[in-house]
C-alpha cells in the first residue's frame, strides 16, 4: 500500500489523532472507532489493522505503565480470550467478510451502549458476567478477532464491575495491549505487508496526543462524564456502521 495523495494522508492523520484522544481517555478508541471509520472509507480489514495496531499498542502500553497498580485481570484473560482472537483472525482473513464485519461491529456497539444505559439491571448484569466470565472472555476474543471490536465488550465488562475511571482504563488497556500484540504477531506471520511501516510512523502522532492533549483531558474528566461520553460515542458509531453495512 502506498499513500496516493495528500488527502489520503491527511485523512489517516485525522483518524489516528482523533481516536488517539478517545483511547487516551477510555482505554479504547483506535480500534473500536478507527476500524469502522477506515472500513467505511474503503480500506480492507487487514490493511486497517496494520495501520491502527501500532498506535493502539503503544497507547495501551503507556496506560499500563501509568496505572499498573490498578490492573487486576491477567492470567485468565490470556488463557481464555487470546486463542479465540487467532481463530477470528484466521476466519476473517481467509474469506471476504467486509459486509458482515460492518453489521457485526455496529450491532455490538449498540448492544454495549444499550446495556450500559439500563442502570437498574447493572447488579444483575454484574452477577451474570462473573458467573460466565470464562465464556464471556472467549466470545469477546472471537468477536475482536473477526471485527476488531473486543474493546466494546471490554468497556462493558470493566465499566460494570468498577466505578473508578483509572481502574477501568488500566484494565482495559492491559487487555487491549494483549489483543494488539497477538494480532500484530498473527498479521506479521501470515499477512505481512509494508503498510505496517505506515502504521508505525503514525504511532508518533499517538504518542504526541497522549502526552499533550489526552492526558490533560482525562484528568479533567469526572467519573460521571467519563461514562456518559463513552456511551454517546458508541451509539454514534454503531448506527453509522450498521448503515454502512446495509447500503
Amino acid at each position: 500500500m502506498e499513500l496516493n495523495n495528500y488527502f489520503e494522508l491527511l485523512t489517516l492523520i485525522l483518524v489516528i489523532s482523533s481516536f488517539s484522544i478517545i483511547q487516551t481517555l477510555f482505554g479504547v478508541g483506535l480500534l473500536v472507532f478507527g476500524t469502522p471509520t477506515l472500513l467505511l472509507i474503503g480500506y480492507p480489514f487487514t490493511t486497517t489493522l496494520l495501520i491502527l495496531l501500532p498506535s493502539s499498542v503503544l497507547l495501551s502500553a503507556l496506560q499500563i505503565v501509568e496505572g499498573k497498580k490498578q490492573i487486576l485481570v491477567m492470567k485468565e484473560f490470556i488463557y481464555y480470550s487470546i486463542p479465540p482472537v487467532f481463530l477470528g483472525l484466521f476466519i476473517v482473513s481467509s474469506v471476504f467478510l467486509d459486509w458482515n464485519i460492518k453489521l457485526i461491529v455496529g450491532a455490538t456497539l449498540l448492544f454495549v451502549s444499550a446495556v450500559k444505559k439500563l442502570e437498574r439491571y447493572r447488579e444483575f448484569l454484574l452477577i451474570k458476567l462473573k458467573e460466565n466470565l470464562k465464556l464471556y472472555m472467549i466470545v469477546m476474543g472471537f468477536i475482536h478477532g473477526i471485527s476488531n471490536q473486543g474493546g466494546g465488550l471490554l468497556t462493558l465488562y470493566f465499566s460494570t464491575i468498577y466505578d473508578n475511571k483509572l481502574r477501568i482504563r488500566s484494565n482495559i488497556a492491559f487487555c487491549y495491549f494483549a489483543y494488539g500484540i497477538f494480532q500484530l504477531l498473527f498479521l506479521l506471520i501470515f499477512h505481512f505487508d509494508s503498510v505496517i511501516i505506515i502504521g508505525i510512523s503514525f504511532s508518533v502522532i499517538a504518542l504526541l496526543i497522549y502526552f499533550t492533549v489526552g492526558g490533560k483531558i482525562f484528568n479533567l474528566t469526572s467519573e460521571k462524564l467519563f461514562h456518559r461520553l463513552i456511551s454517546i460515542v458508541i451509539i454514534i458509531f454503531g448506527l453509522t456502521l450498521i448503515y454502512g453495512g446495509l447500503v
